[in-house]
């Protein structure tokens, strides 16, 4: 299938490089839509499918069907942030960083 796609546009475009400047615009403003349009109806898809998920997760907790356990979530985003910024900064937390991110949470 691929194959005969490739075809196609390469029977349709050919060598762009070898058009007219008017052509040339033509191709490129309708691919440019096309990718544009394509982007906006998958992104606002996107949207929709993770925002009613977060939704119905949250409908589903409160209703009692989904039980979030919030300190081992904790947990596992602290360990998360950890590597990050290790990753990013190469460089271990000190014990003082770690005192001090665990007052700004209110733990001690």
């Amino acid at each position: 299938m691929t194959d005969k796609a490739s075809k196609f546009l390469g029977g349709l475009l050919g060598n762009i490089s070898s058009r007219s400047a008017y052509s040339q615009i033509a191709i490129g403003t309708t691919t440019g839509w096309a990718t544009g349009y394509t982007t906006m109806k998958v992104g606002k898809f996107a949207a929709f499918a993770i925002g009613g998920g977060i939704i119905l997760l949250e409908i589903a907790h409160q209703e009692g069907y989904v039980k979030i356990d919030w300190s081992k979530v904790t947990n596992k985003i602290d360990k998360v942030s950890g590597n990050v910024e290790r990753a990013i900064t190469a460089r271990e937390q000190t014990w003082m960083d770690k005192r001090k991110l665990t007052r700004r949470q209110g733990t001690l």
